[in-house]
């Protein structure tokens, strides 16, 4: 178990299926409350894993989500941006509602959509849990602003502070 996630609250976006789900259960082996969300409804047997029904191209749902866990929780410390879509098919037999979706998913959206969720949730670390005496928003802000502190680093898992990890 990692200490760096025990009881931590995060947010996994594109966590039906795939690398989402397997962030999914690897955050709730290493202690953290997951709120696993995706466009599509599914079950876990996992009591550390919550899903969630949200869909990042309706900002709206993202705003109400991501406040709901707030009220929740009280706070939330994580965030991976993760949702996409892809259709596993020759691209002669890809529809072309599918390749507009794809594109709105995964390039218009992913322009903007995940800038949304991330700006939405800094707003709550920074503002509502400070008024409960967090600093976590504190340390969230200068790790999303660029290259995080060596203190900061210094708490992340052996693998992540790998420079080789990033390919540098």
């Amino acid at each position: 178990m990692s200490i760096l996630l025990e009881n931590k609250v995060c947010i996994i976006t594109g966590a039906a299926q795939g690398i989402g789900r397997q962030i999914a259960k690897q955050f709730a082996a290493d202690g953290a409350i997951v709120y696993a969300c995706d466009r599509q409804e599914f079950t876990t047997d996992n009591e550390h894993i919550h899903p969630v029904v949200m869909d990042i191209t309706d900002a709206t749902s993202v705003k109400a989500n991501l406040m709901q866990i707030f009220k929740t929780e009280g706070r939330i410390d994580c965030l991976v941006n993760n949702a996409g879509i892809v259709y596993n098919r020759k691209i002669g037999m890809i529809m072309r509602e599918e390749t507009e979706r794809m594109f709105l998913v995964n390039v218009t959206v992913h322009k903007s959509t995940p800038f949304k969720i991330t700006k939405v949730t800094i707003h709550i670390l920074s503002t509502k849990q400070k008024k409960k005496g967090s600093h976590q928003g504190d340390r969230w802000l200068s790790a999303s602003h660029g290259n995080p502190t060596p203190a900061w680093v210094s708490r992340w898992p052996p693998s992540l502070r790998d420079p080789y990890f990033y390919g540098l």
